[in-house]
């Protein structure tokens, strides 16, 4: 049998898949036997498959002729995927009708520029992916309005021929600028079935050539050998970039040669005109000069004009070259070639010049005036004798000496012959020397540093040195970078006529590390002449020392103290680098308290007294004020003032002052009492004063008769912690029965330390006033008043030491539990020692009459009621009002204490 090319089958062989090599002995069609018959496609399978397994022919052939390929064709047909059926063929195998084509139109791009009116290429790639060959062609058609640009006819070989790729050039013509899209599409009349790879868009830019406006030359008419400036202004829709002049001189009469231009290069001045020097030689004819211009833009698109007439040539017996500039024009100029109007190089204004202009000229006559060279800015020297350079040249100089600080203009400089001809011209462009910044450390003084502290009076010391311009000013900004802090930028504006600017470095408020302070300075000058500069200087850390410190009070230093006395503690600080908050603290024997800031001494806006105040000449001292105040919980003895303080780079610095605090001493002034007048009452005052303040002192006042006998004892509080000095007050009601006698006055006060002072006085008592018109009857009744007096006198003088000895005991116990509280401080400040009260009134008892004494306790031991008293006298008199003096609330609960005596002593002698 005979298999064509693309023959495809099917085998229901049992495993007629399962194996593929030649030769194979199963007796059956294999795979591989029909495929070395030489059929292209084949399906086997490798278990037994029934027959229902085979694919269907009526969906095999009608799917694979539709382009399914030979696997998806076979997978379609058969209803049973699972006996493993295998394919051979795919995926080269695939059906094909050999009559259609299908041409691709892959890419597009243009070869070259697209300019208005030049042909432009369009270079295509095109393939024919189709069986059958192509005849069409190919078009290129504008979007707007679909006109045909270009149509070529394309013939192509089917797909799978050599040629069906290849590459097509199509030229066509813009004819408008700027943007257009194109369309690029096949067209065929026979047979495709795929169109939308038929078509592609293009967007392109017309470049149009460059337009010449206009085209003239600076001279109207010109010497042979002279020269001149002609210019060409040209613009484009991108931009003119290059331009060439030719020129000839046509004689009068004649017309322009085609033949005879001359042509040379342009040079740009601006962005639409270029020009070019002209250079007449000396043999030409006489006439005028035509003009043939071109331009040129970026896609080599040009424009020509011709000018006629532009400048009329005339006879030159001499031939003028320069002025050449020394430092500024070649050195090696031959004295006779033209030079270009306007050099390259720039004049700075602090420089001079030398000018030289030379001629050419056969017959030259040396004895005529020389020429005169005049400048537009500057100062010229007078012009030199000739000198001669050659056969025939002569050359003439003057030196150009430019003003510093002039403005930055043009210089013009003409060469005139002595009638006032011109001869030469030139155009000179003053150029600016940028300045140079110059930067340093100083201090206040002025002094160079070579390393800086921050301590905020240092100094970039700027100077700004412009050699054209010395009274520049200058703008700019100086970017300031401490190591360890970020960098920050300050505006930098000098003055005109600064030689040094100082530019203060002010303190930075934040810890800074060690390393160098990095300046960098740079700005503007006049004309815009820029420079920077960069300094870098070590930064050193220095400590805070303390130059001061001194405790004070109004009379001077001191180093001894007072508890309640308060003085200020002055501390001056040197720093180089911003102060942290102080810290100044009062310590002794472990215990330490803050002493507060004060915001002024204690001798207010008074001068320093002597000794504090500071002699030194340093200005940069930040000062402190602390008040120094040591109250009870500190004790007698030695004690210390500390002071702290670190800088914002915690440097610290630290002073103490040694000191000694002891109690200040009870001060009692003179009794001051009211007339002692019997049946009145006498008021008793003395003046107390204790710097370590009066809420610690008890004070007792007690009054004799003339006999020593006790009539009355009072203590009180001497006063609040608040207080330091005050007037003690008592009144006592004098009763008759001490008419013309002399009492006894003693106070005595006690305070923490158990230190106990007494202030001692007599008073004299009046005679009793007589009664006139009394009888006998009101004898009795006068003396019964004496006598209640005499017994409320007893009584308050009772109440009065129970008091005493009530707020004694009281102030015993508060000093104990102070004692305790201070035992459970935990800064360990000692135990404040103990008040012996009982002491206090040791020597007042003392001068009591012993068997008196011993009566009297024995009656207040037994039932509370005064000696000379009858129980019915004392309870009327607890029954009465409140006495003067007493609070309402401590008379009841001494009515209340004695009421309750006198029962307990009723059972008891009942008992």
């Amino acid at each position: 049998m005979n298999w064509i090319n693309g023959s495809i089958g099917e085998t229901a062989v049992s495993t007629g898949g399962r194996s593929f090599d030649w030769n194979t002995a199963y007796g059956q069609s294999l795979v591989a036997d029909l495929i070395e018959d030489g059929i292209s496609g084949v399906k086997g399978y490798v278990y037994e498959p029934y027959l229902t397994a085979v694919g269907y022919p009526s969906v095999l052939l009608p799917a694979y002729a539709s382009g399914y390929n030979l696997a998806e064709s076979h997978a379609a047909a058969s209803t049973v995927s699972g006996w493993m059926g295998v394919v051979v063929g795919d995926p080269k195998m695939a059906a094909y009708a050999d009559i259609f084509h299908d041409i691709n139109i892959v890419d597009a791009r243009i070869v070259g520029g697209v300019n208005v009116g030049e042909p432009t290429v369009v270079q295509v790639i095109v393939e024919n992916l189709g069986i059958a060959p192509s005849n069409g062609s190919l078009m290129i058609q504008s979007r707007l309005g679909n006109v045909v640009l270009n149509e070529t006819l394309l013939q192509m070989p089917s797909g799978d021929q050599q040629g069906s790729r290849t590459v097509v050039n199509l030229t066509f013509e813009p004819t408008t600028p700027g943007y257009f899209d194109i369309k690029i599409r096949y067209i065929n009349t026979t047979h495709e079935q795929q169109m939308g790879n038929n078509l592609i868009s293009m967007t392109l830019f017309a470049n149009e050539a460059p337009t010449i406006i206009n085209g003239y030359c600076n001279a109207p008419t010109l010497t042979r050998g002279g020269y001149t400036v002609c210019t060409i202004q040209a613009q484009d829709d991108d931009a003119v970039t290059r331009a060439n002049l030719s020129w000839q001189i046509v004689p009068e009469g004649e017309s322009v040669n085609q033949s005879a231009w001359i042509e040379q290069q342009m040079g740009q001045a601006d962005s639409t005109r270029w020009q070019a020097t002209l250079t007449i030689p000396k043999d030409v004819n006489l006439g005028n000069i035509a003009l043939l211009a071109r331009v040129w833009d970026g896609s080599n698109m040009s424009s020509e004009m011709v000018y006629l007439n532009v400048t009329k040539i005339i006879d030159a017996p001499q031939t003028w070259f320069g002025p050449h500039v020394s430092g500024i024009d070649p050195s090696t100029w031959n004295h006779a070639s033209p030079l270009p109007n306007k050099p390259s190089l720039g004049v700075y204004r602090h420089l001079t010049y030398t000018l030289t202009s030379c001629l050419t000229d056969a017959d030259f006559d040396v004895t005529q005036s020389p020429p005169v060279f005049n400048t537009s800015q500057g100062n010229l020297s007078n012009t030199t004798s000739v000198v001669t350079h050659g056969s025939n040249v002569y050359c003439y100089s003057a030196d150009l000496t430019l003003n510093i600080g002039i403005p930055l203009e043009d210089i013009e400089l003409t060469v005139r012959l002595s009638d006032g001809s011109l001869i030469l011209e030139r155009t000179l462009w003053v150029d600016d020397m940028n300045p140079e910044i110059l930067l340093h450390i100083v201090d206040e003084n002025g002094t160079l540093l070579d390393e800086i502290v921050g301590n905020g009076r240092e100094h970039l010391a700027i100077q700004i040195v412009d050699i054209d311009d010395p009274m520049t000013p200058f703008l700019g900004d100086v970017q300031i970078s401490w190591p360890g802090s970020e960098m920050f930028q300050l505006p930098l504006d000098i003055p005109r006529a600064t030689s040094q600017f100082l530019f203060p470095l002010t303190q930075v408020s934040t810890a800074l590390e060690s390393g160098d302070l990095v300046i960098h300075v740079e700005g503007t000058g006049l004309h815009g002449g820029a420079a920077q500069a960069s300094l870098s200087i070590p930064f050193e850390f220095t400590l805070p020392e303390v130059v001061f410190y001194e405790v004070c009070t109004e009379n001077g230093p001191i180093r001894n103290m007072t508890f309640g006395q308060t003085a200020t503690f002055v501390v001056g600080v040197r720093s180089d680098r911003p102060l942290d908050i102080p810290a100044s603290r009062l310590s002794q024997l472990g215990r330490s308290v803050i002493s507060p800031t004060a915001d002024s001494p204690v001798w207010g806006e008074e001068l320093p007294p002597l000794g504090c105040e500071f002699n030194g000449t340093m200005t940069d001292i930040t000062w402190f004020q602390f008040r120094i105040k040591a109250d009870a919980s500190f004790s007698d003895g030695a004690s210390k003032i500390v002071f702290n303080i670190r800088d914002l780079d915690r440097l610290p610095a630290s002073v103490s002052v040694e000191m000694v605090f002891q109690h200040a001493p009870t001060l009692l002034g003179e009794f001051n009492t009211t007339e002692a007048i019997p049946g009145e009452d006498i008021i008793v005052s003395l003046p107390i004063k204790d710097d370590d303040g009066l809420h610690t002192i008890i004070c007792s006042l007690t009054i004799y008769d003339h006999t020593g006998a006790l009539l009355t004892q009072s203590a009180k509080m001497a006063g609040d912690e608040t207080t330091y000095e005050t007037d003690l007050e008592w009144m006592y009601p004098i009763p008759g029965s001490l008419a013309n006698q002399t009492l006894a006055l003693e106070t005595g006060c006690l305070d923490e330390q158990s230190v106990r002072v007494i202030e001692q006085t007599t008073v004299l008592v009046g005679p009793l006033e007589s009664c006139l018109n009394c009888s006998n009857n009101t004898t009795p009744q006068l003396q019964e008043t004496d006598d209640k007096r005499s017994l409320t006198d007893l009584s308050m003088a009772l109440i009065g030491l129970v008091i005493v000895v009530t707020v004694l005991a009281g102030i015993g116990i508060g000093m104990r539990n102070n004692s305790l509280t201070s035992d459970e401080d935990d800064l360990g400040v000692e135990e404040a020692s103990g008040v012996d009260i009982e002491s206090m009134f040791d020597e007042d008892k003392s001068l009591s009459n012993d068997d008196e004494a011993d009566d009297g306790d024995e009656d207040l031991i037994d039932d509370g009621i005064p000696e000379g008293w009858s129980e019915e006298q004392f309870v009327s008199w607890l029954d009465g009002p409140t006495p003067e003096g007493w609070a309402e609330e401590q008379w009841i609960e001494f009515v209340a204490e004695k009421k309750t005596k006198l029962t307990t002593h009723d059972n008891q002698t009942e008992g």
